[in-house]
């Protein structure tokens, strides 16, 4: 399990996983400039994930990135028939941004990232 602020991430010693997060954080950048020019209507069709939009993407990473960055779980969890609990959390995530827009999901997403790359140089 991934831990939050506990100097032990997916059972590596502590400080092994900064280059990791290096390169998250290298990838974040080049995505918030990829993502900074989409118009609005970019935001809603079809991504190469199915079933979910390019909004959708995004939201599923702010999730993601704010719960390691905060330990905040995106709530309420819904379950779906067929699925594993995991589907009913990144599917809450999405739910949760639905009526966001895009530009607070990127900022949310930014911040969480920023915290996550600080918090991993000052352990």
């Amino acid at each position: 399990m991934w831990g939050v602020g506990c100097g032990c991430y997916g059972g590596l010693a502590k400080g092994t996983y900064a280059p990791f997060l290096q390169a998250w954080s290298t990838s974040a950048d080049e995505l918030f400039v990829v993502v900074a020019d989409l118009t609005p209507e970019q935001w809603a069709p079809p991504s190469d994930c199915p079933g979910w939009s390019a909004k959708d993407v995004l939201s599923h990473l702010a999730a993601f990135e704010n719960e390691l960055a905060t330990g905040a779980m995106p709530a309420p969890l819904i379950p779906l028939p067929g699925k594993p609990p995991s589907a009913w959390w990144i599917q809450a995530g999405i739910a949760q941004r639905r009526d966001w827009e895009p530009e607070r999901i990127l900022a949310e997403l930014k911040e969480s990232v920023a915290h996550s790359a600080y918090a991993s140089w000052t352990r």
